[in-house]
């Protein structure tokens, strides 16, 4: 029985040693790691950058640009600094395993344009994203972009070619991938060793309400008169798409265009858009349908990147006859 009374006690006290060391590796919580890569406008990687953790210590990347930290607990903002070197992005707060947390030389996306749409598929039951990436100086530069990981919400967009001219095109090819409601708020990656990392929330714009026309459509058409005008209801959106479709007196679908406009209200004056550049059929019916548009720049980043979102439908407004 003593026996057992001084295993226990032996026991208890090896215990409470553990719990005071924190416990072995396999019970205690090691924390999250971070890896990453730092890298200039060639993509080759940039030894002697350091990142500052506090208490924890502060790490730099090698040769090849690559850095890791592990043991962290709590959320900490991750910030490369090297003296006469910018980079991009300037610091990522960051709370949880991540890999490949690239950072890149600044000056190097002065002149790279990346541009995401999100607009609803045909059926207008969801979403389809697609992006084009664009180096304007440096040509054969596009094959560098098409590893890009693009990520919306869960969607990962599949690469779709690379062009002469430099650009990369991007897209999500599964219908029903993407299921957003008005004012859904949704996440956007962008992430390569050239590129940086890019996190950013957008929200779906409310959709527009009511569309009316002043002046008559067939009289536009016709000559009789000089202008119409439509006007809407605002949404919560800084832009609309105004999209215009023309159709043949068998109400077959010659053209359509969209413009961006950024009030609640657009005059049409100009009838040289009756006319197509495809057929030499004339304009009967006109079909105007206005979508709110959420425009995004990627200021950070590029100022002239930039993400947009519409809505999956707008009110119509037109000449045809069902209407």
């Amino acid at each position: 029985m003593k026996k057992y009374i001084l295993l226990i006690g032996v026991m208890i006290i090896v215990g409470l040693v553990f719990r005071s060391m924190g416990g072995p590796s396999f019970m205690r919580d090691s924390g999250y790691e971070i890896t990453g890569q730092v890298v200039d406008n060639q993509g080759r990687g940039i030894e002697g950058v350091s990142f500052d953790f506090g208490a924890l210590g502060t790490v730099e990347t090698d040769q090849e640009g690559r850095w890791s930290k592990t043991g962290l607990k709590e959320s900490v903002r991750v910030e490369p600094i090297k003296e006469g070197k910018n980079f991009y992005p300037n610091n990522v707060e960051v709370g949880m395993d991540r890999d490949n947390l690239y950072f890149v030389e600044e000056e190097w996306l002065e002149d790279i344009l990346i541009w995401l749409s999100l607009d609803p598929d045909s059926s207008k039951a969801n979403y389809e994203a697609s992006a084009s990436i664009r180096k304007l100086n440096g040509s054969n530069q596009a094959q560098k972009f098409s590893d890009t990981e693009i990520v919306v919400n869960d969607v990962m967009l599949q690469f779709d070619n690379a062009y002469d001219d430099g650009l990369v095109s991007l897209f999500s090819y599964r219908e029903g991938d993407l299921k957003l409601e008005n004012e859904d708020v949704i996440t956007i990656k962008i992430i390569h060793p050239l590129l940086g990392w890019t996190a950013k929330e957008v929200e779906v714009p409310k959709q527009v309400g009511n569309l009316e026309i002043t002046g008559d459509i067939d009289g536009w058409i016709g000559g009789e008169e000089d202008s119409i005008i439509l006007e809407w209801s605002a949404s919560n959106s800084e832009l609309y798409k105004l999209w215009i479709s023309l159709y043949d007196e068998q109400e077959e679908l010659i053209s359509d265009a969209v413009t961006l406009v950024a009030s609640e209200s657009y005059t049409f004056s100009d009838t040289s858009l009756l006319s197509s550049y495809d057929t030499d059929k004339l304009t009967t019916y006109i079909e105007f349908e206005v979508f709110a548009v959420n425009m995004y720049r990627l200021t950070d980043f590029s100022k002239n990147s930039g993400i947009e979102i519409s809505t999956k439908e707008g009110p119509t407004v037109s000449n045809l006859p069902h209407n």
